[in-house]
C-alpha cells in the first residue's frame, strides 16, 4: 500500500532468523526507493541506524583518486539544517552514542549508535547528510589533511601495501586498477570543492541507498521515522552500478610470481586463485567449501604436512570478494627459515594440495558437515549489539532483492544446499596459470625493483614460465618424513548428533554462587536460566609463583613459548573441535594464566578433560626442533609489532610502565633472544607444581558436572596448593603529585620512512574500593564530558593528526584519563603544550557547564551500564572478570548506576580540577620517528624550564625500570578490597601501605 512517504511495506514478508533471536524485522520501500529495514529490540538500551550507499571507490573519477572517501569525510561536517560544524558529534557523545563512517570499493557506510530516547532527534541530524550537505569551504583543506593523514598512517601496514599492488596488476580500464584512499597530492586541485559537489549530486541517489534502523521502539515507530527523514531524499533514478565492464584479471594477468618486500620482518606467502564472481551462491557456498579444505588444520591438512617438513608456521585461508569481477580464494603461509630458503618447494606443494582437490573431487560428507555445523552456528549465535546489526546488513542489502530479502539474516553464514557440479567447476579452475604467488620477505630486495607509487612499496612481478605452470598442473607429492600425507580430512566425529537443554533450575540465581572452595582452588557455578542455548563456557586462572613467575623476566617469555609449542603439538584435535563449535584456550599475560573453554555442552566436559591430561603429560624435551622455530617466530612477531604505525606501538607498551614488574616489547626482545632449550625444558619440568585454581562454569551445564571438572583438573595437574594470599598480582606505579614523568622511545630500527611520532598523556587519577564507587563514576563523568571535545580541538581544528583519542584508563583499580595524539605535523612535546591549551580551554568551560548539560552526560555514561546482557557469552565474561579479578562484586553495574544518580555537578568540576590542575600527576609516554627527535629534545627542556617556573615537576626518565625504582607503588588494591570486604568496614591507605611496599 502507498501512503505518505511509504510505498511498500510488507508485513508478510517472512526473514529467517535464529532461535535466539527475540527481535522483530519489517522491510520496507520508501516512495524514493530507498531500501529499509526495521528491527525492533525490546532488550537494547541504544538504537542505531546505518546507511550504506552503493557508491564507493570504484566510482572515484581517474583524475581524482579518493574522491569518494573525501565525500564521506566531508558530510559529517554541517548541513543546512544543522550547519554548526561539531554538532552532530556533541550530539551522539551526549547521549551516550558513537558515529563513524568507512569508503570500500562498492560502498560508503555511515552509522552512529546512541540512547533510545534521543533516536528520533539523531536520525534528524543524520538524515541531512543526505539531503542538504554544506560542504563548507573553510572544512574542504582541512578535511583534505585528515584523509592525507589517515592515509600516512596506513602506509606501513603490509596488507594495505599487498591489496594496492594487486590493485596495480588488474587491467588498468578495470575499476579495480586505482587507489582508493585518496591524499593531498590527488585531492589538492583547484576545484576539487566543486568536484566534490559535482560528485555528490551525480552519485547520491535515494535508489542506491540502504538503511537499516534498529531500536527498543515498536515496528510502527520506527517505520514512521524512516518515512519522516528519509523519503525526501532525492530519487535520480540512478542505474545500478556495474564493475565488470572490463574484466580486471584476465589470463594474461595471472600465473605469476611476485615478490615483495614487506614491513614485517617475518616471510610469508600469498597464493591467489582467481574464480568468477560467486556472490550470488550464497546457498551453496562454493568457495566457503574449497578455502575452508585449504586452511584446514587438523589431520591430513596442508598445514600438517607444511609444519612437519620444517617449512611453515601457519596458513590461513579467506575468500576476497573486492575485485570487482573476481573472486580470490587465497592462501597466506607463515613461512619458517627453511620453508624460505625452499620457497619453490612450498609452491609444489600448495599446488599439489590444489591437484588433489581436482582429483578427488567435492565430498558430499564434507558439505554435510559444513551445513549441519553453519545451520546449528547460525540457531545459537550470539546477539550483536544494535550498532553492529546495523552495519553488517545494511552492507549486504544491495546483494538481497526483495525476492530473496528473507534470507538477509541467514544468508551470509548458513549453507544450505551442495551442488557438486558446480563446485566441481571452481576446483578445476584452481590451476597455475589461474593463479598469483606472492613471495613476502625483506631478502628480496634486490630482486624487487619496481615501486609501487601510493603506498611506496618495492615489488617485481613475474611470469610463471610454461614449463613450470606445466609440471605445477599435475604435480604429486610423496608422504612427508613422519608420514603426514596431503588429502581430504577424516570424518569428524566430534560434530554434535544433536542438541539438548537441561531443566532450568528450580531457584534460579541471578549470580554466580561458590559451589566448592578446596585449598587447591574453588569453582563459582551459575546455571543459564535465560538465553536457552545448549552452551557451556569455563575459566581457568591459574596463580603460580613457579619459576619466579612473573616477577622474573624469563618466565613470562617461558609461558608464552610453552603455550606456543604446547598448542602446536594438540593443534589437529583442538581444530576438530572447533569445526564441532568446541573452543579451548591457555593464554599467558602479566602474572596469570588463564584457561577457557567454550561451546555445545555435549562433548565439552569430555574435551576439558582431555586436554588437561594432554597438558599435565606434556613431554618438553621431544619439541628441540620446534623450540627453535616457535622462538623465531615469536622473536619475529615482536618485531613486527613494534613496526606498527607509532599509536598502536605505544598503546601495546605504555601500560608496562605503570606496573611494579614486568618489561615491554623491546626488551622482553633482547631477553627472548638469550633463551635456550634447556631452560625451556627445566622450566617446563618445574612449572605448574605450586598452583591455585580458580574456576567458573556457566551455562547449560549441571552443578556436579561442573563439580567434576574441577576434580578432574586436580588429579590430571597433581600441583601443590598455594595459599591465596600468595598471589603475586601487578601493583601500580605511584605519581607524585605535581609531577610530569616523560619517557621516550624511538621508533624501532629509527623507521626511516615513518614520519608519524605519538605521544600518550596519561593522567593519574585517585585509587578505589568497592565500598566507594563513587569515584570511578567521577572519573568517568569528567572525562566523557570533554571527550568530544578533546577530538574536535586536537583534531579537527589544530588538525594534528588522524588518530586522536581521550578515554578514561585505569590500571589496578587506580582512576586516570588517557590522551592520544599521533602527529606528523609536529613532535610530541609541542603536542604536549596543545594539550595543556585544551585543558586550560576546558577548565572554564567545565565550571560554566549548565544543569540540563551536565544531566546529559549523566545519562552517556549510564546508557551503557543499563544495558541487558545480549548473550550467555557477554554474561560469562563479565562474571569472570570480577571472579578472575578477586572483586566478587557481581551487580557492579547496578550499583554504579546507583551512584551516577547521586553525583553533582560541583564533585565533578572538583574532581577535574585535581586530575589536570590542582595535583596532576602525569606520565607522557613518546613513542618518537627520526625526523621529530631534535626539535622534540628542544621543546622538552623548554617544557621542563616552564613547568618549574608554575611549580610542577617535568622530568625525564630513560625506562620503565627507572620510574619504578624512583616512585612508590599502590598496594594490592585486589587483597585491600578483599580484607575491606571480609571485615565489613573500610581500612585506610595509610593503615596498610608500609606492609605492602
Amino acid at each position: 500500500a502507498e501512503y505518505m512517504g511509504i510505498f511498500m511495506t510488507d508485513k508478510e514478508l517472512i526473514i529467517t532468523k535464529s532461535k535466539t533471536d527475540n527481535k522483530l524485522y519489517r522491510y520496507i520501500e520508501l516512495k524514493n526507493s530507498l531500501r529499509c529495514l526495521l528491527i525492533s529490540d525490546e532488550d537494547s538500551e541504544q538504537s542505531a541506524a546505518s546507511m550504506d550507499v552503493s557508491i564507493g571507490s570504484f566510482h572515484d573519477p581517474s583524475e581524482y583518486p579518493g574522491l569518494a572517501h573525501f565525500l564521506e569525510h566531508m558530510l559529517f561536517l554541517g548541513t543546512k539544517k544543522f550547519p554548526t560544524e561539531g554538532d552532530y558529534a556533541q550530539f551522539s557523545k551526549s547521549h551516550g552514542g558513537e558515529k563513524n563512517a568507512f569508503t570500500s570499493v562498492k560502498e560508503t557506510n555511515f552509522f552512529f549508535s546512541i540512547a533510545n530516547e534521543a533516536f528520533p532527534e539523531a536520525l534528524d541530524r543524520f538524515s541531512e547528510f543526505f539531503k542538504e550537505p554544506l560542504f563548507n569551504e573553510s572544512a574542504t583543506e582541512r578535511e583534505i589533511n585528515a584523509v592525507d593523514s589517515e592515509h600516512k598512517k596506513n602506509i606501513p601496514s603490509d596488507f594495505r601495501k599487498l591489496y594496492q599492488i594487486l590493485n596495480t596488476l588488474a587491467n588498468p580500464l578495470s575499476k579495480v586498477n586505482r587507489f582508493s584512499t585518496g591524499n593531498k597530492e590527488t585531492l589538492s586541485h583547484k576545484g576539487i570543492r566543486d568536484q566534490l559537489i559535482e560528485f555528490h549530486k551525480k552519485n547520491y541517489s535515494s535508489n542506491l541507498m540502504n538503511l537499516v534502523l534498529v531500536g527498543r521502539h515498536p515496528l510502527d515507530t520506527l517505520e514512521k521515522l524512516a518515512e519522516q527523514h528519509f523519503s525526501s531524499i532525492e530519487n535520480k533514478n540512478l542505474p545500478k552500478p556495474n564493475y565488470k565492464e572490463h574484466v580486471a584479471f584476465d589470463k594474461s594477468r595471472l600465473g605469476k610470481l611476485i615478490k615483495y618486500v614487506p614491513t614485517s620482518p617475518k616471510p610469508y606467502m600469498m597464493f591467489k586463485w582467481a574464480l568468477p564472481d560467486t556472490q550470488l551462491r550464497y546457498k551453496t557456498k562454493p568457495t566457503h567449501y574449497i578455502s575452508h579444505l585449504l586452511g584446514h588444520e587438523g589431520p591430513n591438512s596442508l598445514l600438517s604436512y607444511l609444519i612437519d617438513e620444517k617449512l611453515a608456521l601457519g596458513l590461513t585461508s579467506y575468500v576476497d570478494q573486492t575485485h570487482a569481477d573476481t573472486d580470490f580464494i587465497s592462501a597466506n603461509v607463515d613461512l619458517t627459515e627453511k620453508g624460505l630458503a625452499e620457497y619453490e618447494r612450498v609452491i609444489e606443494i600448495v599446488a599439489s594440495f590444489a591437484c588433489m582437490l581436482k582429483a578427488k573431487g567435492p565430498q558430499e560428507y564434507i558439505a554435510d558437515e559444513l551445513m549441519k555445523m553453519s545451520k546449528l552456528n547460525f540457531e545459537y549465535q550470539n546477539p550483536a549489539p544494535a550498532v553492529d546489526s546495523a552495519v553488517g546488513i545494511a552492507l549486504r542489502m544491495k546483494d538481497y532483492p526483495k525476492p530473496i530479502f528473507g534470507d538477509i539474516l541467514s544468508g551470509p553464514s548458513v549453507v544450505n544446499e551442495y551442488d557438486a557440479e558446480e563446485l566441481k567447476s571452481l576446483i578445476n579452475l584452481m590451476t597455475p596459470d589461474n593463479m598469483l604467488i606472492f613471495l613476502c620477505t625483506q631478502s628480496c630486495k634486490a630482486d624487487a625493483t619496481l615501486i609501487e607509487k601510493w603506498y611506496d612499496s618495492n615489488y617485481k612481478d613475474i611470469e610463471l614460465t610454461g614449463e613450470v605452470k606445466t609440471k605445477l598442473a599435475t604435480i604429486s607429492i610423496p608422504p612427508s618424513v613422519h608420514g603426514k600425507k596431503i588429502d581430504l580430512p577424516p570424518v569428524n566425529n566430534l560434530v554434535p548428533k544433536s542438541v539438548a537443554l537441561y531443566p532450568k533450575p528450580a531457584t534460579p540465581s541471578s549470580i554466580p554462587k561458590l559451589i566448592k572452595e578446596t585449598p587447591s582452588g574453588s569453582v563459582w557455578y551459575k546455571q543459564d536460566h535465560k538465553f536457552d542455548v545448549p552452551k557451556a563456557l569455563g575459566f581457568c586462572r591459574i596463580w603460580t609463583n613457579d619459576n619466579g613467575f612473573p616477577l622474573a623476566k624469563e618466565s613470562i617469555l617461558f609461558s608464552k613459548l610453552f603455550r606456543s609449542i604446547f598448542f602446536e603439538g594438540i593443534r589437529e584435535f583442538i581444530y576438530m573441535a572447533e569445526l564441532a563449535g568446541i573452543e579451548c584456550s591457555i593464554d599467558a599475560f602479566f602474572n596469570k594464566i588463564t584457561l577457557s573453554f567454550s561451546g555445545y555442552n555435549g562433548s565439552l566436559p569430555n574435551l576439558v578433560k582431555d586436554f588437561l591430561t594432554k597438558l599435565a603429560e606434556f613431554q618438553p624435551e621431544k619439541f628441540e626442533e620446534l623450540f627453535a622455530i616457535k622462538k623465531q617466530h615469536i622473536l619475529k612477531n615482536m618485531e613486527t609489532s613494534l613496526l606498527d604505525t607509532p599509536f598502536m606501538v605505544s598503546l601495546n607498551n605504555f601500560p608496562t610502565a605503570m606496573y611494579h614488574f614486568g618489561d615491554d616489547t623491546y626488551a622482553e626482545l633482547k631477553t627472548l633472544a638469550n633463551f635456550t632449550f634447556e631452560k625451556f625444558v627445566f622450566y617446563s619440568k618445574t612449572w605448574l607444581k605450586t598452583a591455585y585454581c580458580e574456576w567458573y562454569i556457566t551455562g547449560n551445564m549441571l552443578e556436579e558436572t561442573a563439580i567434576e571438572i574441577l576434580e578432574n583438573a586436580e588429579k590430571s595437574l597433581k600441583f601443590t596448593p598455594m595459599p591465596k594470599e600468595l598471589i603475586m598480582r601487578t601493583r601500580t606505579i605511584k605519581i607524585p603529585a605535581n609531577t610530569e614523568y616523560v619517557l621516550t622511545k624511538k621508533i624501532y630500527n629509527e623507521g626511516e620512512k615513518e614520519e608519524n611520532s605519538c605521544i600518550i598523556s596519561y593522567f593519574q587519577g585517585e585509587e578505589f574500593l568497592d565500598q566507594d564507587l563513587s569515584k570511578w563514576c567521577l572519573n568517568e563523568v569528567a572525562v566523557e564530558i570533554i571527550k568530544e571535545k578533546a577530538f574536535d580541538y586536537l583534531r579537527t581544528k589544530l588538525q594534528l593528526g588522524y588518530v586522536v583519542d581521550l578515554s578514561t584508563s585505569s590500571f589496578n583499580r587506580v582512576l586516570g584519563a588517557r590522551f592520544l595524539v599521533q602527529s606528523a605535523k609536529i613532535p610530541p612535546e609541542e603536542v604536549y603544550k596543545k594539550i595543556n591549551e585544551f585543558l586550560v580551554l576546558m577548565k572554564g568551560a567545565i565550571e560554566k557547564l549548565p544543569d540540563p548539560e551536565f544531566k546529559m552526560y549523566i545519562e552517556a555514561v549510564s546508557v551503557s551500564l543499563r544495558q541487558k546482557f545480549l548473550s550467555l557469552t557477554e554474561e560469562a565474561y563479565e562474571f569472570w572478570k570480577e571472579i578472575a579479578c578477586s572483586e566478587y562484586l557481581f551487580d557492579r553495574k547496578e550499583k554504579l548506576l546507583v551512584e551516577l544518580q547521586k553525583l553533582k555537578k560541583e564533585d565533578v568540576v572538583d574532581y577535574f580540577m585535581n586530575l589536570f590542575f590542582k595535583n596532576p600527576k602525569r606520565v607522557d609516554y613518546i613513542t618518537i620517528c627520526k625526523k621529530h627527535m631534535k626539535e622534540n629534545d628542544e621543546k622538552l627542556e623548554e617544557n621542563i624550564a616552564e613547568a618549574a617556573k608554575i611549580g610542577k615537576k617535568r622530568v625525564k626518565v630513560s625506562s620503565e625500570h627507572e620510574l619504578r625504582a624512583i616512585n612508590f607503588t599502590y598496594p594490592d588494591m585486589f587483597l585491600v578490597n578483599m580484607r575491606n570486604n571480609k571485615l565489613g568496614q573500610q581500612i585506610t591507605f595509610h593503615q596498610i601501605q608500609f606492609q605492602f611496599l
